[in-house]
């Protein structure tokens, strides 16, 4: 779990740098926002960084699943369910079904 987690630091190193090279590319948002859930303690963060992705561009539906399923686990329901919904009108497969379990 250590190795697994220096490798998990190590790419969030790489994604801070490339970030600062270039902070209108929302996929490398979104690719830190992973490794902040991977790292679990780290749900805001990653949060905020699929959030500057949807400033970025707001037509991925899946970010909005992503975002809302986050928003889950820190029991934010509320806010997880507007996002569901984003996606469902985005098209977003998985966002309609959590819509459809999370969200009455």
């Amino acid at each position: 779990m250590l190795l697994l987690k220096n490798n998990l630091k190590n790419a969030l190193k790489a994604f801070n740098t490339a970030i600062s090279i270039n902070e209108k590319k929302p996929e490398l948002y979104d690719e830190r926002a992973e490794v902040y859930e991977k790292l679990a303690d780290y749900y805001q963060r990653a949060i905020k960084d699929l959030t500057t992705s949807i400033e970025i561009y707001n037509k991925d539906g899946n970010i909005y699943y992503r975002r809302g399923m986050l928003y889950l686990k820190i029991k934010n329901s509320n806010s997880a369910c507007e996002d569901f919904s984003m996606g469902k009108l985005l098209k977003n497969q998985k966002a309609i079904k959590a819509l459809k379990v999370n969200c009455k």
